[in-house]
């Protein structure tokens, strides 16, 4: 019975958290708790450490990792130093939001506010969708322990609607028509306030937020097996987020915020912590891309998938070596067409074909269907070239120490991409060089790059001018073995950039002059 009255206050105590975005913060001065004068500008905690805070209930401990006072100190310092032509308050709250520090303390409007920590989405087996803290305690001489360990039933914070709106809210939405149903978002089609009655500017505003990851692409995998060893048990479909130029991704499938994704929603909560009444400032984390909003209707299907598929950059890297290659069928070309009629039919997964069945691109057609491979405009391909002359004999041909080479699955790409891809206006193409080689004294050097030049050379001259829909190639490179990639190069070159061997430019001139002639064509 305890329990279960502790548990409806801590239901209650978040059904009355307000939930607002995060905006500009205004110059308007306010103070900071210090232990010394502010002219000798240092912050310094109210509370001296060491100092057991106080908690009276469950519901008003402050979750998350305090870092040690003069840590603090520093960080305000450096910010202080960065922003000089502003007040020590304001910038202190810049700091805050900016960097947003778990556990730092900042004053606006007078009161009290401290960063706590995010509030994640995630899902459970038979269960609704729920959220839950992830509390970061660190015992490295730097920090201490300020929050408690919470049971399951406090981490499982129900998010559906009645615990996100407020009564307040509630009541003023039924006043002006909005909810003709106690606690319930259903309106009628003719209702003025129905979201298919926005106008179409509005609503593309709304689904590129949930749909379209900006200035990134996006890394689809959606292979699900334990027919190899060698696949990950238990594994779940991903799409991870690369930003253009950048080589670990920002973040992936999980709800993580990253400040480029614009505001983020912010949860208030009064507390409890360190015997003053605080507003603990919880993120509420979203997904990268939240597609749940395609199966609400029909309408919003059709209007969401072309944005879905249309405005993201989808990227697909090389086949793994421990899986099948497609280089290694002697019979593809009489294979293409049947792989293709299966996409079309969308057979049963067991029936696919096995050699498409492990492939990242081929795969991903197969699961999204044609109405939605269509509606696709631009893929990233990512791969190695073989440029190694070992002259050592293989069984298989190959070389060990040698990745698998990009082209001879390209080759099959691009017959795919002609066939089921007609709407796909752009392909990018990152080349790389191996990094492993035992056919070189050094790993960069002027006769790899040459090498490299040399082996790309017929396949942008030949196969991949068969694109026949494609109206802009960009052909891109993290390296091509030559000397300006050397570690101990003071101007080595990072990240990806646009090759400049004069084939690579002959070649994108060729796919911008067919643009061109089709362009004046259709006038």
């Amino acid at each position: 019975m305890a329990m279960s009255i502790e548990g409806s206050k801590l239901r209650h105590d978040h059904e009355k958290a307000p939930i607002h975005s995060a905006g500009p913060l205004e110059e308007d001065g306010g103070f900071i708790h210090t232990d010394k004068k502010k002219s000798e500008g240092v912050f310094s905690r109210s509370w001296p450490s060491g100092r057991e805070p106080y908690y009276p209930n469950q519901s008003s401990v402050f979750h998350g990792c305090l870092h040690h006072e003069y840590v603090m100190e520093r960080w305000n310092m450096q910010a202080v130093d960065l922003s000089p032509d502003n007040t020590y308050e304001v910038t202190v709250q810049k700091h805050a939001y900016g960097g947003w520090f778990e556990g730092l303390e900042f004053i606006k409007d007078g009161k009290v506010y401290i960063i706590g920590a995010d509030i994640q989405l995630f899902g459970e087996n038979n269960s609704c969708a729920t959220t839950k803290f992830i509390h970061i305690v660190k015992d490295d001489g730097y920090t201490y322990i300020v929050a408690q360990p919470m049971t399951f039933s406090e981490h499982r914070l129900r998010i559906n609607i009645e615990d996100q709106i407020s009564p307040e809210t509630k009541d003023m939405g039924q006043r002006l028509g909005i909810y003709p149903v106690e606690n319930s978002w259903n309106l009628p089609r003719s209702h003025r306030y129905h979201i298919l009655n926005f106008p179409p500017e509005i609503l593309h505003i709304i689904f590129k937020y949930l749909l379209w990851v900006p200035y990134a692409f996006v890394e689809p995998d959606v292979i699900i097996t334990n027919v190899v060893k060698s696949y990950e048990k238990f594994k779940k479909p991903t799409y991870k987020a690369t930003l253009l130029n950048e080589f670990l991704p920002m973040h992936n499938d999980d709800a993580t915020y990253q400040p480029w994704r614009g505001s983020a929603m912010i949860k208030e909560k009064k507390i409890c912590h360190g015997g003053r009444e605080i507003i603990q400032l919880n993120r509420i984390l979203r997904l990268m891309i939240d597609a749940t909003c395609l199966r609400t209707c029909r309408e919003f299907f059709q209007f969401g998938s072309a944005i879905l598929y249309g405005n993201n950059i989808f990227k697909f890297p090389n086949p793994d070596r421990e899986k099948p290659k497609l280089g290694q069928l002697y019979d593809w070309p009489q294979a293409i067409p049947y792989v293709m009629e299966q996409i079309r039919q969308g057979v049963p997964l067991k029936e696919f074909a096995g050699w498409a069945y492990h492939d990242l691109f081929l795969r991903f057609l197969y699961v999204i269907r044609p109405r939605n491979v269509d509606l696709m405009k631009h893929l990233y391909f990512w791969g190695t070239v073989s440029i190694h002359r070992c002259n050592s004999n293989f069984r298989d041909g190959r070389c060990p120490n040698c990745p698998v080479s990009l082209f001879p699955e390209m080759c099959i790409y691009i017959q795919f991409i002609n066939e089921l891809c007609p709407s796909v206006e752009r392909v990018t193409l990152e080349i790389d060089a191996p990094t492993l080689s035992n056919a070189y004294d050094s790993t960069f050097s002027i006769q790899k790059e040459r090498d490299f030049e040399h082996t790309i050379t017929p396949f942008l001259m030949n196969q991949i001018r068969e694109l026949n829909f494609v109206k802009s190639l960009t052909l891109r490179s993290w390296d091509t073995g030559g000397l300006k990639y050397a570690y101990d190069n003071p101007d080595r070159i990072h990240g990806s950039q646009d090759l400049d061997f004069p084939i690579a430019k002959e070649t994108i001139r060729w796919f911008e002059d067919r643009a061109k002639g089709w362009a004046k064509e259709e006038q």
